[in-house]
């Protein structure tokens, strides 16, 4: 009987062992699922192009660091930026000149970046736009004196003073 009994602890032993290893596998596979969660995005398209675009950064980062000619190419190129900034910051400085009516200063500002010519073409373009919106206001101040009178009449018509409405639609 001691033999029954002691192989009946043998098997409550093992049976806790195996409990026990069912649940480390069971919290194995919730970190599995995540794990492979977390390799998927590291793998696919969105972390490739991450780890693409880091080596890169690296790469440059290490070339800037031990090579001058790489150096100074780059530093190049930040200059003729911040050139080419400069000029598209006076040449636009330049046409809003123009459209406030400092047509020195714009001729200024624009002389020193185009030749005469493109200057002229500019400066004639900016004053046929400031022409066609000067002509398109009197037409637009006419019709808002006429809505803006008949308004006027209809509400006094509304408020109970006949007369005063009649007498808005004479003077017009």
């Amino acid at each position: 009987m001691i033999g029954i009994g002691g192989a009946i602890k043998g098997f409550g032993e093992f049976g806790a062992i195996v409990a026990s290893a069912t649940r480390k596998i069971a919290e194995s596979e919730a970190i599995m699922a995540t794990l492979g969660s977390v390799m998927n995005f590291a793998l696919g398209p969105i972390g490739l192009a991450i780890a693409a675009i880091s080596t890169l950064g690296i790469a440059f980062a290490v070339a800037y660091q031990k090579s001058e000619t790489f150096r100074n190419f780059i530093n190049g190129i930040g200059a003729s930026i911040g050139t080419a900034f400069s000029k598209v910051k006076q040449a636009v400085s330049g046409i809003f000149a123009l459209f406030k009516g400092d047509q020195s200063k714009g001729k200024s500002l624009l002389s020193s970046l185009m030749p005469p010519e493109m200057v002229k073409v500019i400066v004639d373009s900016v004053n046929k736009i400031k022409s066609a919106f000067y002509n398109m206001t009197a037409p637009l101040t006419s019709a808002y004196g006429k809505v803006k009178t008949v308004i006027t009449g209809i509400f006094a018509l509304f408020s109970g003073t006949p007369k005063k409405a009649h007498q808005f639609y004479q003077v017009s």
